[in-house]
């Protein structure tokens, strides 16, 4: 069975970061009316990146936090955005799941959604999923809001949270952005693995699950789903490499 973990933290982190890091220094390009702190910010954003490369977790955070207070001195918006969006990367690899999420909420301006970070999934608002859709609407325009709402998925997924985290990813993936398109695909099928995963020990000890047919068709649907979204991505990524 595949290895959810082991595939974000794989093919899946290699993509994001690599997409995160283009994206990112478009950003800092931006006009500013201090170039110096400009480049002192890009240099960290850059630093930073190196460091969570090569395991060194703890200080691409620090990175991220200084350049994250020169971007708030710029009053450069995406900047501020991106270097949280970038922090949370960190956490989720220290294991800070619920601080990544409430990170990644303060950066897509989402904190009145701050019931998705709770660890209980009984705490939560009724009618949580259309609501959140409508929440996560005005966040579909921009490439950096749409890699906010992807890492958001990965650690709602992390978290336990995998219908929210299936009804984000489908909505980003919906705006079909081209560069972030596979980075999406890849967290969808993931998504969709986790949920087969869930159902299957939910009904392992339910017995005799051979007569129940509505669970066994449930999981076929799954299983098939994130099947069909790794082969999809599989082929982009050869369709990729055939036309580099």
């Amino acid at each position: 069975m595949i290895k959810i973990r082991n595939l974000i933290l794989g093919f899946g982190i290699a993509l994001f970061i690599a997409f995160v890091q283009g994206s990112l220094q478009i950003i800092a390009q931006a006009t500013t009316p201090d170039p110096a702190l400009q480049q002192q910010a890009e240099t960290l954003t850059e630093e930073g990146h190196k460091q969570l490369s090569i395991g060194q977790t703890n200080q691409a955070l620090d990175s991220w936090k200084e350049a994250g207070k020169i971007y708030q001195k710029l009053h450069n918006q995406e900047g501020i955005t991106g270097s949280l969006i970038n922090q949370s990367l960190a956490l989720e690899e220290l294991g800070l799941n619920f601080t990544a999420c409430n990170t990644l909420l303060k950066a897509l301006k989402l904190e009145e959604n701050g019931w998705l970070c709770n660890s209980s999934l009984f705490q939560q608002p009724v009618n949580s999923l259309p609501a959140l859709k409508l929440a996560i609407k005005p966040k579909l325009q921009t490439e950096i809001d749409l890699l906010g709402l992807q890492n958001l998925g990965d650690v709602l997924r992390l978290m336990g949270r995998t219908d929210e985290s299936e009804l984000i990813l489908e909505t980003a993936l919906a705006q079909h952005p081209k560069a972030l398109f596979d980075n999406l695909l890849l967290s969808l099928g993931n998504t969709e693995q986790a949920i087969f995963n869930q159902l299957q020990d939910k009904y392992a000890d339910v017995g005799n699950l051979g007569q129940k047919k509505d669970p066994i068709q449930l999981l076929q649907k799954k299983i098939a789903l994130s099947s069909q979204l790794y082969q999809q991505l599989n082929q982009t990524s050869h369709s990729s490499q055939s036309r580099a």
